[in-house]
């Protein structure tokens, strides 16, 4: 066969395999949240029974995960994601939800590339004519929190984009640029392979571990899909790799069949990248292959160059590095329209390119580029004329050692979000009890915020700015706060956007403290160059529980907990008076009767201090007793259960001894 052969075959295979772009391989990007029934920040007359959710991406509803919270921070959801006929859209059913206001908090784990996002929105039943009127005004889904890759998932990758890059560019060179007998590449190919299998294997256990399962649990899921989709074309290669480690005949060939393995590992990470997310992925998908086979026909045809031109300089070494020039040129030239290619579909805006994380790295990459093509042309344009070999391996060690760094930046936008797929979260909703102050760290900016009515639920936020020194009211371009609960890695972030309403002034309504607890609040005031962050952090009460208080002369003092869905909890304290007691706990159903819970749970706490279990006793359905020494100061009890539907039910009240 000749060379010409094996290069016009070796090419026909590789660029048939981009055919199997149109095969239904897993692709990634991020799941984020597109919409929901509630809506975000809605206000309902009537309960619902089911949420449904409807993300950008298809998510993967085994690996996916969903709360339904109520201001407690009880958890309504009876299961977790179930799939629908939408891939799209995951749904989940709720247990019986009593008038107040609930936070939605999600997790997912994209299908098509496994990243894992999180995020949170909330909606009212039966709140108040207030609260509906502001919930009306808001008009926008909360934002996600995309949850990074790990480092060591960012390195796993790294890793494996090392290994298809030598894989593919050493086996096309030995196949079709080099014309001495390919033994330093063929080390080189068996190199890559290592490497590949070895990130692909790490990939698959970091991928586990961001998810929150072990191997076990990647069965039936699409992240099973994805590696198997990677590995299948690596343990394919392995048979050819074997067959030239033993036999020099058909070597050319041979190389030429591990390149089209290896082209076919890069098209299944190809769709399972940002590119398999796109709304019509097939063209992403092969932009997206080509500028990773380009790349490693580039750099690692240059790894099998500079292996095979050490020693002296021959006249054939000499072809073959005018040789490789030509193929380098058309791969650099590719990588780079591309790499442009996808920015603009990823990016969207120049704003986005400076001001995001996943911009500014694709500006690192393209500076890392713009020195790898410098010394690319020094090599074309001097080495290589001159014949100077030394040159040329001295200028393409250094071009390995950036094309490699630049492996490491592409590996890291895999784990970012792309800021054109951002979901944008806007919240309007109710005024303000809590006073928060605070000011940028370079203390340019003071900010007081107003929150009212300053408990969990629907509140208005205001904001003042003035300048630190002068106190002048300050004019931003926007305002936006962002809400973390402290503590709550279940539940992700949501942005509120406040419009202007005056000098210096900002004010909206949301729903986003939603939960009682500590919560991290961060001021994003945007003034171009000068933009600042003030962060913040407040506690918020739970709306308090009805209760109903019943005393009698002779008698212990009854308290009835109203709990959702009409059921209730009467506690009380036997005799009710400093010393030794019995504590009383019984749940009834709306028609009065004992209600069989499980799992029932309770606490006590003195003022300040921490609480205590209490060890019940079963005295009948919904009915428990425990034994406890109490002083005649307030007692704080949390009792936690589940009713027979799977409904949370939990219920909190101050009870002081003698009073």
């Amino acid at each position: 066969m000749t060379r010409a052969r094996v290069a016009a075959g070796t090419l026909a295979a590789i660029v048939a395999v981009g055919v199997l772009a149109a095969l239904p391989l897993p692709a990634v990007a991020h799941a984020l949240l597109k919409s929901s029934d509630p809506a975000a920040n809605s206000v309902l007359e009537t309960a619902p029974d089911v949420i449904t959710m409807t993300f950008t991406e298809a998510p993967d509803p085994t690996l996916s995960r969903v709360s339904v919270l109520d201001a407690t921070g009880a958890n309504h959801a009876l299961g977790q994601f179930q799939p629908t006929a939408d891939p799209e859209t995951l749904r989940v059913p709720i247990g019986r939800l009593s008038p107040g206001v609930y936070t939605v908090a999600w997790r997912t784990v994209s299908a098509v590339d496994g990243h894992v996002v999180g995020g949170s929105f909330a909606f009212g039943i039966g709140v108040t004519s207030a609260a509906v009127a502001s919930a009306a005004a808001a008009g926008s889904t909360p934002a996600a929190s995309v949850q990074g890759a790990s480092t060591g998932t960012v390195l796993a990758h790294w890793l494996l984009y090392l290994g298809l890059v030598v894989l593919l560019g050493t086996a096309f060179a030995g196949a079709v640029i080099l014309r001495e007998p390919p033994g330093p590449s063929l080390r080189l190919v068996g190199v890559g392979w290592l490497l590949a299998c070895v990130g692909t294997a790490a990939l698959v256990l970091c991928q586990a571990s961001d998810a929150g399962v072990g191997l076990g649990g990647l069965v039936g899921t699409s992240l099973e899909r994805s590696a198997i989709a990677r590995a299948i074309p690596l343990l394919l290669a392995a048979f050819p790799l074997a067959v030239l480690a033993r036999t020099s005949r058909w070597r050319r060939a041979g190389l030429g069949l591990v390149a089209v393995l290896a082209a076919a590992a890069v098209l299944a990470d190809a769709a399972t990248s940002h590119a398999g997310g796109d709304p019509v992925p097939l063209p992403s998908v092969v932009i997206q292959w080509l500028h990773i086979s380009l790349a490693a026909v580039w750099l690692g045809g240059l790894a099998a160059l500079l292996a095979q031109l050490r020693g002296a300089v021959t006249e054939a070494r000499a072809q073959a590095a005018r040789r490789f020039a030509a193929w380098a040129t058309l791969g650099l030239a590719t990588v780079g329209l591309t790499g442009l290619a996808r920015a603009l579909v990823e990016v969207g805006t120049i704003q986005a390119l400076v001001d995001t994380g996943y911009g500014q790295v694709v500006l690192l990459k393209s500076a890392l580029l713009a020195v790898v093509a410098l010394l690319g042309a020094i090599n074309h344009f001097r080495n290589v004329p001159r014949a100077d070999l030394r040159g040329v391996r001295r200028v393409g060690s250094g071009e390995l050692l950036l094309g490699a760094a630049l492996l490491l930046a592409a590996s890291q936008l895999g784990s970012l979000e792309p800021p054109a797929r951002a979901a944008a979260a806007e919240a309007a909703a109710p005024p303000a009890s809590l006073v928060l102050s605070g000011a940028d760290y370079a203390t340019t900016v003071r900010l007081r915020l107003e929150i009212s009515p300053g408990v969990a639920g629907f509140n208005r936020f205001t904001v003042g700015l003035a300048d630190y020194d002068s106190g002048a009211p300050v004019a931003a371009d926007r305002v936006t706060l962002t809400f973390q609960p402290a503590g709550r890695a279940d539940v992700g972030a949501s942005d509120l956007d406040l419009p202007a309403t005056g000098p210096g002034r900002y004010a909206g309504s949301g729903a986003n403290l939603s939960i009682a607890g500590p919560w991290n609040i961060s001021a994003l005031v945007e003034r171009g160059l000068e933009s600042v962050e003030v962060p913040l952090q407040v506690t918020i009460a739970a709306p308090p529980q009805p209760i109903d208080i019943s005393r009698a002369p002779g008698g212990p003092t009854l308290y009835t907990v109203h709990l959702a869905g009409g059921d209730t909890v009467q506690v009380y304290l036997d005799p009710g008076t400093p010393g030794h007691n019995d504590f009383h706990v019984t749940f009834f159903d709306q028609q009065g009767n004992g209600l069989a819970v499980t799992n029932m749970a309770a606490t006590v706490a003195s003022r300040g201090g921490a609480p205590q279990p209490l060890l019940l006793r079963f005295l009948g359905p919904g009915h428990r007793v425990a034994s406890l020494e109490v002083g005649a100061v307030p007692q704080t009890f949390t009792i936690t259960a589940t009713a027979p539907d799977g409904t949370s039910l939990r219920a909190q009240l101050d009870i002081t001894p003698g009073a």
